[in-house]
């Protein structure tokens, strides 16, 4: 994200994120040794603000990232962005290096960068170990400054701006050089490509993003969330879901279960989220049901799995009484979904949760 202001608010990003499976956010944090400030955009000037920023995304369950961009002229400056990026404790720290630190650098007879990298290792490790330290190069060493890329090999990642249109490339074009360049570079940390949303059209999002796993990337992040269009954000959420694994027992139901309680035929609710404290955000889960027929000789019992709204989830009768199922929860502080028993009376046994997410 470059201008938090430009991108509608504090529940619309979240609720965008969910939406579109995205699992965390990097806000643009510092620009040449000073917080970042411009026309648009102005939040991370104010420490406090943007710590409460920050603070809300994580219990949203957004995973949060601070990007820098390090020109290599006011280092000292730039170090202390550095050490104030720790003070929010963020996920990863993103050193954003192009042509103007490039220029900027200066080697010594013995090929060494005169801006000490591992510097700002040791300053992660004593501020915020859990933080991962990333740097986001340009997507083509080859044609710049190869050992230059070898010097980060001492942080955690690299986030190459793969952005096939500006290359000129097809979206696998542009992933596979990028690729073959920064091995022949002599990268060796773990490779999360970043991808362009400008410009673009959704099918070359959805090509390039395949052409990442094929080259087994880890996970891979869009420049910029600003740029998203209805075409390229449906291209962006079908290319996975934000589902995440939560097991547990619904403890009501639990006791209905242990003091073997009888559910005569009609409609009863499953509080899910308020049960199993999920976020608001959250909108299906995959439950783990098993019910038992109470015996009759005119007819067989079944039970019905709807969605919060009504719809038809899922089916749980005949010789088919323990059942894993996706539900989509309605939008209550509760989360209800629903059980609708037919035609005779049933038992609960388990009524549990699997996963949670959008």
């Amino acid at each position: 994200m470059w201008h938090w202001e430009n991108c509608g608010g504090f529940d619309h990003v979240v609720a965008q994120c969910y939406r579109l499976g995205l699992t965390g956010l990097l806000l643009k944090h510092d620009d040449g040794g000073r917080p970042f400030v411009d026309a648009e955009s102005s939040i991370a000037t104010d420490a406090h603000m943007f710590g409460t920023l920050v603070r809300d995304l994580k219990m949203a369950g957004l995973k949060v990232g601070l990007w820098g961009y390090h020109y290599g002229v006011n280092t000292s400056a730039e170090r202390e962005m550095v050490a104030r990026a720790m003070s929010f404790q963020p996920y990863v720290y993103v050193l954003d290096w192009e042509v103007e630190y490039e220029n900027a650098y200066r080697f010594d007879s013995e090929g060494r960068q005169a801006v000490d990298v591992r510097a700002l290792v040791g300053l992660r490790d004593s501020a915020s170990p859990t933080t991962k330290l990333a740097h986001q190069p340009l997507a083509q060493p080859l044609y710049h400054v190869p050992r230059q890329y070898r010097t980060f090999n001492a942080f955690d990642l690299c986030l190459p701006q793969i952005y096939h249109d500006a290359m000129g490339f097809s979206p696998e074009m542009a992933v596979w050089q990028s690729y073959h360049e920064l091995q022949e570079a002599g990268v060796t940390i773990p490779v999360v490509p970043w991808g362009q949303v400008y410009n673009v059209a959704g099918a070359e999002v959805t090509e390039w993003a395949l052409a990442c796993e094929r080259m087994g990337a880890m996970g891979y992040g869009w420049w910029k969330f600003e740029d998203l269009n209805r075409d390229t954000a449906t291209a962006v959420a079908r290319l996975g879901g934000s589902m995440r694994r939560v097991n547990g027992i619904h403890q009501g139901w639990a006791a209905l279960a242990r003091r073997r309680c009888i559910l005569e035929p009609k409609s009863y609710y499953i509080d899910v989220r308020k049960a199993f404290g999920l976020s608001e955000y959250d909108e299906w889960v995959t439950l783990d049901l098993r019910f038992a027929p109470v015996p009759n000789a005119e007819r067989m019992p079944a039970v019905l799995i709807r969605d919060g709204d009504g719809s038809y989830a899922g089916y749980l009768g005949g010789v088919t009484w323990s059942k894993v199922v996706d539900v989509r929860m309605d939008a209550s502080p509760e989360g209800k979904v629903w059980l609708e028993v037919t035609d005779g009376k049933v038992r609960p046994e388990l009524v549990g949760i699997l996963k949670a997410g959008r």
